[in-house]
């Protein structure tokens, strides 16, 4: 959505301006292209939620992919923002105990 309401160009330079003040966005865009470039003084969190691939196809229709997903989060850690990972929704699918792990170990890799 950050394309489309420029909420992230908006508030990230302003909690980079407070003292006590963090931004957290929690997403499963790859859109940050826009936002590298702000004054963000490590006021900003941004959470990329993940997911097994084969949960996101049934799930997440229209979402990136993991892979996408995890170069965008790349960019942000390389322009100095923290970043956090969450797995979820852990969803109960046929096989999903062996299909959890995948996302751990990629993920482990930022």
């Amino acid at each position: 959505m950050e394309h489309l309401t420029r909420a992230g160009r908006e508030f990230i330079p302003w909690f980079g301006q407070t003292e006590n003040g963090y931004l957290y966005m929690l997403t499963k865009s790859d859109n940050v292209n826009g936002i590298l470039d702000l004054p963000h003084n490590g006021h900003s969190i941004l959470t990329w939620s993940l997911n097994n691939t084969e949960v996101s196809k049934e799930f997440e229709i229209g979402a990136p992919s993991f892979e996408r997903r995890l170069q965008a989060a790349r960019k942000v850690q390389e322009a100095g923002y923290r970043i956090r990972i969450r797995l979820d929704p852990i969803v109960p699918i046929p096989g999903w105990k062996q299909l959890m792990p995948i996302p751990f170990g990629r993920s482990s890799k930022l």
